[in-house]
């Protein structure tokens, strides 16, 4: 018997053999880490939607109004969508990910910080319907 270890089966793609001892990229740990920053963009996207009463409120505008935090991402989102596809076809998604999710990481404490140096409006409660 001989003591080299066997090689892998062919591969589906290029029907050659792949070497022993060399792993395939990806795996679960790659789909969690996309759920994960998937899950993290969309939330905070959607977020906003449940608070929207309370938002209207404390800045004294109309829910419609508040519903503008919503609906603004989402056009951007839709139009950045295809130049971002674009612009990183040819780069590598893992850095395109991580890059996508330093940049909504940095967001929340950006909006953090405006809120704490924004100047306080001063109003009445808004009214619920039109003038």
């Amino acid at each position: 018997m001989s003591s080299r270890p066997a090689a892998a089966g062919p591969s589906a793609e290029t029907g050659r053999r792949a070497p022993v001892g060399r792993r395939r990229r990806g795996g679960w740990p790659a789909v969690e880490a996309v759920a994960a920053v998937s899950f993290a963009f969309v939330l905070s996207e959607i977020l906003p939607v449940g608070l929207l009463p309370a938002i209207s409120g404390s800045l004294g505008v109309h829910t419609g109004t508040a519903g503008l935090l919503v609906v603004v991402p989402g056009l951007v989102a839709a139009a950045a969508a295809p130049l971002l596809t674009t612009a990183a076809g040819r780069l590598d998604r893992r850095h395109v990910l991580l890059a996508l999710a330093a940049l909504i990481s940095a967001t929340g404490p950006l909006a953090y910080a405006s809120t704490a140096t924004a100047p306080r409006c001063s109003s009445s409660s808004p009214s619920t319907g039109p003038p």
